[in-house]
């Protein structure tokens, strides 16, 4: 008796296991693109802004997105 129901446990088991395969085997699975219209950049253009004052080279950092200097002026190397 035990040996039996021991072998329908074993059997319910199997047969759930294999339908959650053929289940996830069956269904489509599809991914979105977002348009390149709905991506907003929110990262800030930052670079070195340069200028010549008697013939000497100096740079300083610069947000172009905002417009605002981050830092003095120094000789570029």
């Amino acid at each position: 008796m035990k040996r039996k129901l021991f072998f329908y446990i074993i059997i319910a088991m199997v047969s759930f296991n294999l339908m959650s395969i053929v289940a996830l085997a069956s269904t489509d699975i599809s991914y979105v693109q977002a348009e390149n219209s709905d991506i907003e950049v929110r990262v800030d253009d930052i670079g070195y802004q340069y200028k010549v004052i008697d013939n000497v080279l100096y740079r300083r950092l610069y947000n172009f997105t905002a417009r605002k200097p981050l830092g003095d002026w120094e000789v570029a190397p």
